[in-house]
């Protein structure tokens, strides 16, 4: 399997879990939609972070 290949499944999975994320997110109204949206932002970005560096020190080792 190459590093593509497994950074692929990676980003897949989490993006099961985002979707599901997401949906939720999209039913909830008024104000604590907004601050429910702030919130995902921060956690993908936290997420994506965490993914490319666990993906670096797969690749450097």
């Amino acid at each position: 399997m190459s590093n593509n290949q497994g950074e692929k499944e990676i980003i897949d999975k989490s993006n099961g879990i985002w979707e599901k994320i997401y949906n939720a997110v999209l039913s909830i109204e008024g104000e604590q939609k907004n601050i429910a949206t702030k919130v995902i932002e921060k956690i993908r970005k936290h997420k994506q972070d965490k993914i490319k560096a666990d993906i670096m020190g797969k690749i450097n080792q």
